[in-house]
């Protein structure tokens, strides 16, 4: 009996702060609909691969927001006012995760990329590279393991997951950390004087470091929670934020 309570308190704690965050990446996924819509209309001639990124992306983003749909009605409608039954981890949620993994490396992935350009092909690049090939095998790994735990505390306290997700997150946080900082250092020194080269690079720059930063406190936020909020998957949701 008491058990169970420790679940249903647990449950209550963790999945609020989940769906708070999960309400507002439905929010920005209208953002990023505006934005598909709008590359499609001023860039119709752009390069194939960067079409099939942008393609990519958004089929990833849609296929995310939809599983993120399925997981609050299933907590919120199927699973209202059956306290037991939220201390479980239903299948949307790794399928959600995973989603938000595959965008994640889509998106990191072109960001490295560009990264390489603007550097010149630097060899300091293969840290932000081996920083997004680790927090996305990792967070592969956590999301594998949730139907294994099948309940949120279990998934929670246990030391291998605990350990995953917090490489997971650390690496997450890192590489948002390392990617921004360098391409505003790269932007800044492309920067030649003439008064048209110099906006369009300011532009650039400040894109670069306002979404970049953005999602590095995203990430931190992520990891805050999760060393401070030891009873919360509060951590998840804002995961599944940083996304957008």
């Amino acid at each position: 009996m008491d058990t169970g309570t420790t679940h249903n308190v647990s449950a209550s704690l963790a999945m609020g702060g989940v769906f708070v965050a999960l309400t507002a990446t439905f929010i920005l996924f209208g953002m990023n609909l505006g934005q598909f819509n709008s590359y499609r209309v001023m860039f119709p001639n752009d390069r194939k691969r960067v079409k099939v990124m942008v393609r990519s992306v958004f089929v990833l983003d849609v296929a995310h927001t939809c599983f993120c749909v399925a997981l609050i009605y299933m907590y919120l409608v199927r699973w209202h006012g059956n306290e037991a039954r939220m201390s479980y981890i239903h299948w949307t949620t790794a399928v959600s995760a995973a989603f938000q993994n595959a965008t994640l490396s889509v998106v990191q992935g072109a960001s490295v990329y560009k990264l390489w350009l603007l550097s010149e092909r630097s060899k300091i690049v293969a840290v932000a590279a081996l920083l997004t090939i680790l927090r996305t095998a990792f967070g592969y790994a956590s999301d594998t393991l949730m139907p294994m735990k099948n309940v949120w505390s279990n998934y929670r306290d246990d030391r291998i997951a605990r350990t995953i997700i917090l490489v997971s997150l650390s690496c997450s946080f890192a590489d948002d950390a390392f990617i921004t900082a360098s391409l505003a250092y790269y932007l800044h020194r492309k920067r030649t004087g003439m008064r048209g080269t110099e906006y369009i690079i300011r532009i650039v720059t400040l894109y670069a470091i306002n979404f970049g930063a953005l999602t590095m406190l995203t990430s931190l936020s992520a990891l805050l929670s999760f060393l401070l909020y030891e009873n919360s998957i509060l951590f998840g949701g804002l995961v599944e934020l940083s996304t957008k």
